[in-house]
């Protein structure tokens, strides 16, 4: 699978995730992450979990912070990178990091990461999100 494809699928699968969630059903990540190869389970994880940060309550997404680590412990890293995120503020409404120039003194934060991509700067941004000039830490082996 190509990484356009690959993406693809991502996104199709958290709109499914964010749907059942706007549904007030609680979807099960297992059954999600099961849907993908195991090459790409962390990205995806780290997908559904933002959506989780952008659509429940704090008490609720604490709650399942808690849960998922002891579900998934592989994927400490990723929770804890949401979880501090969150804590200090720099997911935006729609789940994402926020940008690393939105910090109060004005100066860019350089070199934030998400997954194991390490953002170097924004690109453009519109309606739908924000695009961003990304370099990918641990290249994908299959």
């Amino acid at each position: 699978m190509n990484n356009f494809e690959r993406q693809k699928t991502i996104d199709e699968i958290r709109n499914e995730y964010e749907q059942q969630i706007s549904a007030g059903i609680t979807p099960q990540l297992s059954e999600y992450l099961a849907r993908v190869d195991l090459s790409y389970q962390a990205d995806l994880f780290q997908e559904l979990l933002s959506v989780d940060a952008a659509m429940l309550s704090e008490s609720d997404f604490n709650s399942r912070l808690v849960r998922y680590r002891e579900e998934f412990p592989k994927f400490n890293e990723e929770i804890s990178q949401i979880a501090d995120a969150t804590e200090v503020g720099e997911l935006s409404s729609d789940g994402m990091l926020s940008s690393p120039g939105d910090n109060q003194s004005g100066q860019h934060k350089s070199h934030q990461k998400l997954g194991n991509y390490e953002l170097v700067a924004p690109i453009g941004a519109g309606g739908m999100g924000s695009v961003w000039h990304a370099r990918q830490e641990r290249p994908v082996r299959r």
